[in-house]
């Protein structure tokens, strides 16, 4: 009996993940000039959840406008209401070196226009969601 209530424990725990990271990933493409290139792309090292492309305008020495290609790493996270730490400080160290280990094995195989890449976060606090853009960086 025990060990059914922790599978369906873990079995609401992964459909809700799914829901958030569905609803993430609408969330993004209402905002301009992304595009979904890839959904829980895994690799020997990590998973990561949504990889976009998004279009960004950029400033040029010379003051004027060029748009750039930007590919984004996305990592959703969900947190209780009251909970802890938000889904922004739940990203540490270790979860940082997974999404980069999966990051570079999708890197490895893309072949797309992308001049630059970064890694968000979106957190969903039981409310709303928010994203935080460039939440860290990887070592070249």
């Amino acid at each position: 009996m025990a060990f059914e209530r922790i599978k369906n424990r873990e079995t609401h725990r992964l459909g809700f993940g799914l829901e958030i990271e569905e609803r993430a990933c609408e969330w993004l493409r209402l905002q301009s000039s992304w595009m979904l290139i890839a959904r829980n792309f895994r690799s020997r090292g990590g998973e990561v959840d949504l990889i976009f492309e998004q279009l960004r305008p950029v400033t040029l020495p010379g003051g004027g406008l060029q748009n750039r290609i930007e590919l984004v790493f996305v990592e959703v996270r969900a947190r209780e209401i009251g909970g802890m730490v938000s889904g922004f400080e739940s990203v540490g160290p270790a979860k940082q070196r997974h999404l980069a280990l999966a990051a570079r094995a999708f890197l490895s195989r893309y072949r797309g226009r992308a001049q630059a890449v970064r890694f968000d976060v979106v957190d969903w606090d039981g409310f709303q969601f928010r994203r935080m853009e460039n939440a860290f960086s990887i070592p070249e």
